[in-house]
């Protein structure tokens, strides 16, 4: 606009001289000037805008990175806590098997002893008779 202005000005002053169209000249240029100021102000607010933005996420991004170092000392202590109660319980079932096999032993035992005792009781049962019949002899 305002070249399209500096133009028809130095059209119609061109009658009126130089320092006319000098004046409208330092006049655009200032009106030019004082909108660039305008528009600089403007980017230099958007930029402190973008700066306080940045500022915002960095913020949350240290608050998340925190967040991610606590988190995984606790997924490791949960871990540790873990593989010992798998150890634990490994350790258990091992011992329980080991019980197992010892009361398989026991009932094995027993039944040998509960036969042995059997036989003993016929042995005795035909001892008496035995003596019985000794005792009739006599």
């Amino acid at each position: 606009q305002q070249s399209v202005r500096l133009e028809e000005s130095s059209r119609e002053s061109a009658s009126a001289g130089l320092p006319a169209t000098r004046d409208l000249y330092v006049d655009t240029l200032k009106a030019d000037l004082n909108e660039l100021s305008r528009v600089i102000d403007s980017q230099r607010m958007f930029l402190a805008g973008l700066e306080d933005k940045v500022s915002e996420l960095t913020a949350v991004r240290d608050r998340m990175e925190d967040q991610n170092r606590q988190l995984a000392a606790e997924n490791q202590r949960l871990l540790e806590a873990l593989n010992q109660r798998t150890r634990r319980l490994q350790d258990l079932e091992e011992t329980n098997a080991i019980y197992k096999i010892k009361d398989r032993q026991r009932e094995d035992d027993f039944t040998k002893t509960e036969k042995t005792a059997q036989g003993l009781n016929v042995d005795n049962q035909q001892l008496q008779i035995e003596k019985k019949r000794l005792l009739e002899i006599n």
